[in-house]
């Protein structure tokens, strides 16, 4: 009756009885329990990501333009990533049936790290769920002599670390930033210098640090400058620690190897 009150009819051609034992399909989606795609679309998702990884953007579209293209004739731009199109349109489609599911965020991250500039949806997305390897803990007077060469070395080793001058933009809220990289930090170095431990931003940090490191979620190292009066950290006071003697090399080697003990 609603069917024919919005002026439409049934074509019982095109009507099939299917039990719940079976996958049953409607458009392209699988509907048994909940919208969903077939499990192939989300395999030739990947089947791209992977060729992108590969062979690079460039390879990547001349294969699909000889090989999987279905409709050749729309490849009239010679300089257009058609493959690329075709990846995030089936990225977009996946979001509209899923939303913002895991293995779609999953997806979207991975595009993210091999496109120098992708969607704006992406973009946001990776500044929202990137994870980071370090996160650094410091006070600004610290930042050129010590935590810079750090994270140049660590850079260069293709360590992924949270450093607020690359990360924060123009109209960014500070608070909302740090908090968000703290939390997707797997290693949290807490440079503990006379400038730092009595300064009210890194003492929140730790604080929080020594809690996801209670929790099993984030592993704490501490880097000593100096000889800071450590009393007011007593959490901090039976964890091995490393010290500055301005060796930004052997730091980056340090957390390369807790990193791959600790994930």
């Amino acid at each position: 009756k609603s069917i024919r009150d919005c002026g439409f009819s049934i074509n019982h051609r095109k009507t099939r009885l299917q039990i719940c034992g079976v996958r049953q399909g409607v458009t392209g989606l699988t509907v048994n329990e909940f919208p969903n795609v077939r499990r192939t679309y989300v395999r030739n998702i990947r089947a791209l990501l992977h060729a992108w990884r590969k062979y690079g953007p460039d390879k990547a579209e001349s294969v699909y333009r000889s090989k999987y293209a279905k409709n050749k004739s729309r490849l009239t731009d010679s300089e257009k990533h058609y493959f690329k199109e075709t990846l995030y349109g089936m990225l977009a489609f996946l979001n509209m049936v899923k939303e913002e599911d895991a293995l779609y965020l999953k997806l979207c991250l991975q595009a993210a790290e091999l496109d120098n500039d992708p969607p704006e949806r992406i973009q946001n997305m990776k500044k929202k769920y990137k994870m980071y390897d370090v996160f650094i803990s410091h006070a600004s007077e610290d930042k050129s002599d010590i935590v810079l060469p750090i994270y140049e070395a660590c850079k260069s080793k293709n360590l992924n670390v949270f450093y607020d001058d690359e990360e924060l933009e123009w109209g960014d809220s500070l608070t909302e930033v740090l908090n968000r990289a703290l939390g997707k930090s797997k290693l949290f170095l807490a440079v503990l210098s006379a400038n730092s431990i009595n300064k009210t931003w890194p003492r929140k940090e730790i604080n929080v640090a020594l809690s996801l490191r209670v929790e099993g979620k984030q592993k704490f190292l501490p880097l000593i400058v100096g000889s800071p009066n450590m009393s007011g950290l007593a959490l901090t006071s039976d964890l091995l620690h490393i010290t500055w003697n301005d060796n930004p090399e052997e730091i980056a080697n340090e957390l390369i190897a807790v990193l791959k003990k600790f994930s």
